[in-house]
């Protein structure tokens, strides 16, 4: 059963044809990795999804319920909790403020600050810190926390590994396999391939605006050919 369902989506920024025709699904209790270089289309693609920027044409259904023209207030409170690309962190709030954020409105269930610290024991330690003292790898675990916080039936994380050190993509690695084993549908937008493929359970790799490949992690990741090709590694 599909929990997200992108079908034929065509956004335009401007006169500018970004995506052409996209077809992407996100299987409910899994995790789906969507793969590509800079500047083909991945972050337009999680915008339309969560309603930042408006599909020309094209459906995207969030179980029953198509959201391809709702705000993304909405679409937030229907159950997709967002990671953005630069993580977007509040440098004059603390992180238990941060967290706190969605207390207002958030959804019932079983994510609440306890556990946050209990997947993110950094954070606790440093719950009282500000958003400019803390960083890279702790302003990406707050981002995911603050996300959980709305309790999420799918959780949309765009390159939440950009620009940390290779040792702190390991502990999230962990973590990350540590949240998976909760049952949490996961949407992963992410440049460093290791990192995708040890999480994901179906790969989509986009090229100029389209889906170009879509299969498991273990196919992409034998296919020396369409890695070159797409991905350039």
């Amino acid at each position: 059963m599909k929990a997200l369902e992108a079908t034929g989506i065509h956004t335009y920024y401007g006169e500018s044809h970004v995506l052409q025709g996209v077809d992407l699904g996100v299987e409910e209790g899994a995790v789906t990795s969507l793969l590509g270089r800079n500047g083909v289309g991945k972050t337009t693609l999680i915008r339309t999804i969560v309603g930042f920027t408006r599909a020309r044409s094209g459906t995207v259904m969030f179980g029953s319920t198509a959201i391809q023209r709702m705000a993304s207030h909405r679409i937030a409170r229907l159950g997709i909790g967002l990671v953005p690309q630069g993580r977007r962190i509040f440098r004059s709030l603390t992180v238990e403020e941060q967290l706190l954020l969605p207390a207002s409105w958030r959804a019932k269930g079983e994510w609440d600050l306890d556990r946050v610290y209990q997947l993110f024991p950094r954070l606790k330690e440093r719950r009282q810190h500000l958003g400019s003292q803390l960083s890279g790898g702790e302003q990406s675990m707050l981002a995911v926390g603050r996300a959980l916080m709305t309790n999420p039936r799918l959780l949309v994380m765009d390159e939440p590994s950009e620009g940390l050190a290779p040792v702190i993509i390991q502990e999230l690695e962990r973590t990350f396999k540590s949240l998976i084993k909760t049952g949490l549908t996961i949407l992963l937008v992410e440049q460093n391939f290791g990192l995708a493929m040890a999480l994901a359970d179906t790969v989509y790799v986009m090229s100029k605006g389209q889906i170009v490949y879509t299969g498991t992690a273990q196919d992409l990741s034998e296919s020396h050919e369409l890695r070159h090709q797409y991905l350039g590694i």
